[in-house]
């Protein structure tokens, strides 16, 4: 391959993997308007007028709240193949089963056989976009922040979404539940890190 049309090719590439990111920060932008409205009406339904605001749980609720729906919102939306098929017997038929098979192959192969944002986007992208879960839901629920339990959420979460897009035309892929689950326990274990980090900090002064 020559070398202008390698360069052609990473820069389409590029351009694909810019346009998931890009995709993912709108659906944010467009997820916290709503999200400050429901919450302003779920405010004042239930607390009237004696209820305390506390900014920094409000923060965190919004960010956690929103980053789910733009995460939900990239998991659940239908992607076309077989005529847009909403068959789970189609869907079955193209999931993949066997742990590790398609992590592997990215691994092993890489750019002989794939082009850089395939390996990037499911590769990469399925285990960072997870990493958030793993430092949020800990913090904004309390019931989540201990290792067993962010484990088994880490686990059923990655499970419950691929067994729902067999139903809603895409396929499901056991690697996407490894690759999601990893990423969950690297966020817990970057939050563990943090609070180790910063109380030794405190301690300090």
């Amino acid at each position: 391959m020559s070398g202008q049309r390698r360069k052609w090719l990473n820069w389409m590439e590029m351009l694909v993997i810019s346009h998931y990111v890009a995709r993912a920060i709108l659906l944010l932008l467009l997820a916290l308007p709503l999200y400050i409205v429901g919450r302003f009406v779920c405010v004042k339904i239930r607390h009237k007028s004696n209820f305390e605001l506390k900014w920094g749980r409000e923060l965190l609720l919004a960010v956690t709240s929103t980053y789910c729906f733009m995460l939900a919102w990239l998991l659940f939306e239908p992607q076309m193949f077989s005529g847009w098929s909403f068959d789970p017997r189609v869907a079955f038929a193209q999931s993949n089963f066997v742990p590790f098979s398609q992590i592997s192959e990215y691994i092993l192969y890489g750019r002989e056989r794939f082009n850089l944002d395939i390996i990037i986007v499911n590769l990469v992208g399925n285990v960072l976009m997870f990493v958030p879960l793993g430092i949020l839901l800990p913090l904004a629920i309390k019931k989540l922040d201990s290792l067993k339990v962010i484990a088994l959420v880490g686990l059923l979460l990655p499970i419950t979404v691929e067994v729902i897009q067999l139903f809603i035309g895409r396929a499901a892929d056991i690697d996407d539940v490894i690759l999601n689950f990893t990423g969950v326990m690297l966020g817990y274990l970057i939050l563990i890190g943090a609070r180790h980090l910063f109380s030794k900090s405190f301690n300090r002064c």
